[in-house]
């Protein structure tokens, strides 16, 4: 089918007859199009393909999973410029008749890329780069209206679409028409590639079936570039020719990582002033890198508002003139050993005032291990271990798999080794084949017994016999675990009361005094304890 040719003298008079805000960013486009079409040619107005039977499939099975279905919030902080809110009649026919699907998970859209590149690459006339894809499903039986009525797009220059059709394109299922001309009698994954802001086109619904079409923009480029961030339901483009040039150097991402960064430091520094002209009177015991205003922090790493310490069994905390009121600590015992705990809780007894309290939370070891007993733990549900989802790719290297049982273990035991560097700094990480950062490996029946059978001080004590036999064994991540009681009597024999263990309580009382109160808390459990 041939269309009329809409060329870049047209489009500019275009431009210029419907001046906006954007006009001048539009010129930018049409000249980097221009440009383009100089180098290389003009892409074709209009071409069919079929994609494969197995990516059909894929897709099929993808779309037809109800939990990928969802009705996607504007947000207009976006790599792409974004269809404005519908109003009225049309706002109230999409809610009627048009259900949306969540992004496309990262392998399939690839593949799917993949197949439409080699597809249209030379009736596109130039390299391009995959700026947005989305999907819909359009029920039966509707008026016409948004995509169904017949539109141009308004994408600026340089912008083309290819709009999927999984099911055949017929009366039944819908079809596709463009100036005029109907798109109609075509086989099951039939796509179509078109100057969708110069051609006068829309969609036709079904009389019988819902329709599901994927929509993938692209735009005509210098150089091949794939689609570097997450799709938007409601995007159009990309607002700037650099985009997706400084995309596939991840420079916006630089830019915005080192801003943070220096925004952290500053507000650090500031802390640290603030710090030293108010007392202080509560103390965080592996902290991380926080800046908290009238509070010590205590980790093994630099950071301006943290003292450095190497926590072993002969680790004095940083002296001070005063004893703390409160003392506090999140999801870092766990990473520590026995011997390095026992001195750590007679230094926390010593630093603080008598009555003084002392706040610990560690991985609700008990729940997690009860609900995998009980048959009711998945592995997305199971918030303990979805830091698993970081390294899961060094697993593969040497054949463990990611199950249950796995996580749950890493979440008790977990190391890296020597081939992987070190996990704090993330700078330290290395990724290679032999790198390996996750559980005790040993057979999975033998790991299923221990979970569902053995004390958890127990699953912990074998897990990491087995862990520091590794020949290249580095570190160890996680280290210790114990049920609720076990915990509890630690830190009684350490001469404290346990005033609560019901973290609900302890939330209403401390969620407004510790500043990460609530970070982790589904997961966590909560203890709080009173020097005698």
């Amino acid at each position: 089918m041939k269309l009329k040719k809409i060329n870049n003298l047209r489009r500019f008079f275009r431009i210029i007859a419907s001046p906006d805000k954007y006009i001048f960013k539009k010129l930018i486009f049409l000249f980097h199009d221009l440009l383009i079409s100089i180098k290389f040619r003009e892409s074709e107005n209009f071409h069919s393909f079929k994609i494969s039977t197995l990516l059909r499939n894929k897709l099929n099975e993808w779309h037809e999973d109800k939990s990928n279905t969802f009705i996607k919030k504007n947000n207009n902080h976006h790599h792409l410029l974004l269809n404005k809110s519908k109003k009225g009649e049309e706002k109230e026919n999409i809610k009627k008749y048009v259900i949306s699907f969540n992004n496309m998970p990262e392998d399939l859209q690839k593949s799917l890329h993949a197949e439409i590149r080699n597809n249209i690459s030379k009736y596109v006339g130039s390299p391009f780069a995959f700026v947005n894809t989305r999907s819909w499903k359009i029920l039966p039986n509707n008026k016409s209206f948004g995509p169904i009525s017949t539109h141009r797009d308004g994408f600026w220059p340089g912008h083309l679409k290819i709009m999927i059709y999984l099911g055949k394109m017929n009366n039944e299922y819908g079809y596709f028409e463009i100036e005029g001309n109907k798109i109609i009698d075509k086989p099951k994954g039939t796509a179509l590639l078109f100057q969708n802001s110069d051609h006068w086109h829309r969609g036709v619904s079904g009389n019988i079936k819902e329709r599901i079409s994927i929509e993938v923009t692209i735009m005509r480029t210098f150089i091949n570039l794939d689609q570097y961030h997450s799709g938007h339901f409601l995007g159009r483009h990309y607002t700037s020719i650099f985009r997706p040039y400084l995309n596939k150097y991840n420079l916006f991402k630089i830019i915005r990582v080192t801003r943070l960064k220096v925004q952290k430091i500053l507000h650090a520094h500031f802390v640290n002033l603030l710090n030293k002209l108010i007392p202080i009177s509560r103390l965080n015991i592996g902290s991380g890198e926080r800046a908290w205003i009238g509070w010590d922090n205590v980790d093994e790493l630099d950071f301006p508002t943290v003292k450095k310490v190497h926590f072993t069994l002969d680790t004095r905390l940083p002296k001070k003139n005063n004893k703390y009121n409160l003392i506090y600590s999140s999801h870092f015992f766990e990473h520590i050993d026995d011997k390095t705990i026992n001195n750590l809780l007679d230094q926390i007894n010593k630093n603080l005032f008598n009555n003084g309290v002392f706040i610990l939370k560690v991985p609700a070891f008990e729940d997690i291990i009860n609900s995998y007993r009980q048959k009711n733990l998945k592995i997305d549900s199971l918030n303990g271990t979805r830091h698993c989802e970081t390294i899961v790719w060094s697993w593969k290297n040497f054949g463990v798999k990611d199950t249950i049982e796995n996580r749950i273990s890493c979440l008790i035991v977990g190391y890296w080794n020597n081939a992987y560097g070190h996990h704090y700094p993330r700078s330290s990480r290395n990724i290679s084949p032999i790198s390996y950062h996750g559980p005790a490996r040993l057979p999975e029946s033998e790991l299923k017994d221990l979970l569902s059978n053995s004390e958890i001080k127990d699953i912990k004590n074998k897990l990491f016999s087995i862990a520091i036999k590794d020949p290249d064994f580095n570190a160890f991540n996680h280290c210790n675990a114990w049920s609720n009681s076990n915990l509890e009597k630690m830190l009684i024999d350490k001469g404290f009361k346990i005033e609560s263990s019901n973290k609900e309580i302890i939330k209403k009382e401390y969620e407004k005094i510790i500043p990460d109160f609530n970070n982790m808390f589904s997961w966590s459990h909560i203890i709080k304890a009173k020097k005698l």
